[in-house]
């Protein structure tokens, strides 16, 4: 097991252990109360236990279905984006014989790479606060991702001057001022004669592919699933939670109301571990669902 898959499978625990606790609680809580006064009423018909868990199970399946389709959409744009930046900065050095503006070019577009990831990750305020916040119970309270406003500005300047750092932070799109920047830059080079005309056109193609290239990562940036289907979903999946122990009781009458007290009490209470593991799953097939749409994590750095 790699040391992708576990820090995979702790996400998912560390995801999922907060509502699985609370479940168990209130599902010793729920049996408790069964136990403590014989309330053959503390039931639910099992039926619609059966119809809200088949509801989730196809809800989560098919976000989790369309999360791993665009999974593989920005593995291929990052490809693309990967190939692209490799022909410009082979391009650029060959095409041009002054070797310190090559390598402005070439330093202007891991500029432009560290541009899109600022504008992928944070595109809202809340947003931002909302990843610090999770990075930071993730890894440890000493992160700082490096699309952190702060800590953005300071990497931009390791490979622009401050004249284009001023006018990078000040467009709404970073990313694609950066662009911009690059084409001026073609240009001054064509009317000064250091980059003949041929290789201007193939540069000016690949710079409108990555123009292209970004656009497609923008789009790509907001998730299909709009706040209310999350705030819907969440709803439902806390119906099932609160109505499993009674479901279970229920679907486990039989066992429950055995005349031997032992088996009986055995009964009820393995309906605790048992809501545990069905909420458990639930949750995990959300999060999976979820955070596999955190789609640029990984392809950008």
């Amino acid at each position: 097991m790699n040391s992708g898959t576990l820090h995979a499978v702790h996400g998912l625990i560390y995801g999922i252990r907060r509502p699985v606790v609370q479940v168990i609680a209130y599902s010793a809580a729920i049996i408790a109360l069964y136990r403590w006064t014989d309330g053959a009423w503390i039931r639910l018909p099992a039926s619609l236990l059966v119809l809200l868990g088949a509801a989730l199970a196809i809800t989560f399946g098919f976000k989790a279905a369309r999360s791993a389709e665009r999974t593989g959409e920005v593995r291929r744009l990052q490809a693309a984006i990967t190939a692209a930046s490799r022909s410009w900065l082979l391009l650029g050095d060959t095409a041009l014989n002054d070797r310190p503006a090559a390598q402005q070019l070439g330093q202007r577009h891991l500029a432009w790479q560290m541009a899109l990831r600022y504008q992928l990750y944070f595109d809202e305020a809340w947003e931002q606060r909302r990843h610090d916040r999770n990075r930071s119970l993730e890894y440890g309270l000493s992160y700082q991702p490096p699309e952190k406003p702060t800590l953005f500005r300071h990497a931009l300047a390791r490979y622009v001057d401050a004249g284009e750092l001023a006018r990078i932070l000040a467009a709404d799109s970073p990313g694609n001022e950066v662009l911009a920047l690059q084409g001026e830059a073609l240009k001054s080079l064509l009317l000064a004669d250091q980059l003949h005309p041929a290789a201007f056109l193939q540069l000016h193609r690949l710079l409108h592919e990555l123009r292209g290239l970004q656009a497609q990562a923008e789009r790509m940036r907001v998730g299909p699933d709009t706040r209310a289907q999350v705030l819907a979903e969440g709803v439902l999946l806390c119906l099932f939670a609160l109505l499993l122990p009674f479901g279970l009781l229920d679907a486990m009458g039989p066992l429950v109301l055995f005349d031997d007290h032992m088996v009986g009490m055995l009964a009820c209470w393995i309906i605790v571990p048992l809501s545990a593991l069905l909420v458990a799953a639930f949750c995990g097939l959300a999060w999976v669902a979820q955070f596999s749409g955190r789609l640029f994590d990984e392809a950008m750095e």
